[in-house]
C-alpha cells in the first residue's frame, strides 16, 4: 500500500447537519429520510485542491442494510473525498474487487483496490511519513455559504440525471456531489 497520505482520525462534536470543515473530510452519518442516495459524498474543490469534503451515510436506507454494505458505502464515499472516481458504474458485472465498483454483492468489494492506491500516488505523491502537509486556509466565509447552499441543492432527490453532480461557484471554486445511489436488488 502506497504511502501517499498521512492520515489522522479524530472524533468531533454531533453535528447533524454535518457541516464543512477547512481541510477535513467529515464523515456523518444519521437518517436523512428518503432520498435517492445511501451514501453521498461533498468535495469542495479550489484551484484544483481538495479544501473540504463530507461523506454522508443514509442510515435510512443503511440501517437494515449488512455489514458488507455498510463499509462498502463507507469506503466509497470516503474514496470519493480523497478525489477517487468510479473504477466501474455497471451494477450488474462481476466484482472489480476495489470499493469504487458499483455492485449488488458488495462483500467482494470493501476496500479500496490496487487501482485506487495507484491513482492516490499518482494525485498526492509519496511523502515521508515525518511530512506534514499544510492546508492553504485563505476561503472567506461567504466561500463557506456559497458551497452549504450549493451542497444543500445537491442532495436533494432528482437534482442530478446521475450519480455525480458538478457545480461551478465561479472563482476557480467547484462543488462535486458523487452519490451512492438507492438501487432495487
Amino acid at each position: 500500500e502506497p504511502d501517499s497520505l498521512n492520515l489522522k482520525v479524530s472524533q468531533g462534536d454531533v453535528d447533524e447537519d454535518c457541516n464543512p470543515e477547512l481541510g477535513r473530510m467529515k464523515v456523518c452519518n444519521g437518517d436523512y429520510g428518503e432520498t435517492e442516495w445511501e451514501g453521498i459524498n461533498l468535495v469542495l474543490v479550489k484551484d484544483g485542491y481538495i479544501k473540504w469534503s463530507t461523506c454522508k451515510m443514509n442510515d435510512h436506507y443503511l440501517k437494515t442494510g449488512s455489514m458488507a454494505k455498510k463499509k462498502y458505502a463507507m469506503c466509497h464515499e470516503v474514496g470519493h473525498g480523497l478525489g477517487l472516481a468510479h473504477t466501474d458504474e455497471d451494477y450488474s458485472n462481476i466484482n472489480r474487487g476495489d470499493c469504487m465498483d458499483y455492485t449488488h454483492n458488495p462483500e467482494g468489494n470493501l476496500s479500496p483496490g490496487k487501482i485506487n492506491h495507484e491513482i492516490l500516488a499518482r494525485s498526492y505523491g509519496t511523502i515521508p511519513p515525518k511530512r506534514v502537509l499544510e492546508l492553504n486556509h485563505n476561503l472567506s466565509e461567504d466561500g463557506l455559504k456559497e458551497f452549504t447552499q450549493a451542497a444543500v441543492d445537491l442532495e436533494l432527490p432528482g437534482k442530478c440525471s446521475q450519480s455525480v453532480c458538478i457545480e461551478d461557484l465561479g472563482q476557480g471554486i467547484i462543488v462535486i456531489a458523487h452519490k451512492l445511489l438507492v438501487v432495487p436488488s
